[in-house]
Formats: C-alpha cells, structure tokens, sequence
C-alpha cells in the first residue's frame, strides 16, 4: 500500500502533533519530570537545534545546488561542490564577523546590557525551603495590611468604602 503525497503528509503532522502531546504529557508523571535534570534538557536542545540545522542545511545546500545547475553550464558534481564550498564559506564569514565583534566589544558591554541571567533569580539551596509558622510576625502583618488597603493608583474610594468613612 502507498501513500500518496497528501496523505503521508496528513500521516506525519499527525504523528509530530501527537509527539508533541506526548511530550507535554510527561509533566504529569512525578517520576518522569525527576529525569529531567539540567544536564539532560541542554542535551536535549542540543540534539534539537542540531536537527533543525542539520535539515535546514540540507534542504538550503539542494536549492543552491539546483540554482548553480540552472544558472550555469555546471554539471550535477561540479554545482554540488559550489554549493558545498558557498555554505563553508558562509560558515567562515560567520565565524569571522563573531571574531571581529568580539575584538570591537572587548569588555562585552553590550553583550552584558542584554544579558538576561541578570533578571533570573538564584536557584535556592536544598534546605531553604520555609515553612508558613517560621514566616516573622511583621511578614504576616505587612500581607494583612496590603491585603485591606487599595491598589496602588487607584482611584477615588468605591461608594462603599466613601459610605464608610462618613459614619
């Protein structure tokens, strides 16, 4: 039995719709979520970004393929080995413009502006959490206190709280 086009197509956006409901469905097993260490997310995104690039590469290499076919009087080798030495070449030129910022940018200053570890909060150490009974009494008194008052930049009193203040 084969498929025709439409329906492997229907195939596969089934199956990566249903990997990705699978995936999302691993929060929920306790035991699961405890596999999910640090170490094991940055392979995981690794392996991912690595396939993502790898099929972006590869489809980018046959249409610049295709084009030095169509656009010269190169055969099938000699426009594989074009493309093939155009997207080194572009690596190159990557790696290269990285060099030269860094050699501009010295101190990282602007890398450092956009730093975003600077808005992450520290992880807790293992035994910090706190209990509700060893919160201080102020913290307790300060919540009761927000709790009651208005939000900040609100308005004039409701009618209830203005009725009240008159009695």
């Amino acid at each position: 039995m084969t498929l025709s086009r439409a329906e492997l197509g229907l195939v596969l956006v089934a199956a990566a719709g249903s990997a990705t409901g699978l995936g999302a469905a691993v929060v929920f097993s306790e035991r699961l979520v405890q596999l999910a260490s640090k170490k094991f997310l940055a392979g995981a995104l690794g392996l991912s970004a690595g396939v993502m690039l790898y099929v972006s590469f590869v489809e980018i290499l046959v249409k610049s393929q295709e084009g030095f076919m169509a656009s010269s009087a190169m055969g099938e080798s000699d426009a594989y080995m074009a493309a093939t030495g155009a997207l080194f070449a572009g690596m190159l030129f990557m790696a290269a413009l990285d060099v030269l910022v860094h050699r501009l940018d010295p101190n990282r200053a602007a890398h450092a502006a956009s730093d975003p570890a600077k808005y992450i909060a520290d992880e807790a150490p293992p035994n910090a959490h706190v209990h509700c009974h060893e919160i201080d009494e102020a913290v307790w008194d300060e919540i009761a206190r927000r709790k009651n008052s208005p939000p900040r930049g609100a308005g004039a009193p409701m009618p209830a709280e203005a009725a009240g203040d008159a009695e």
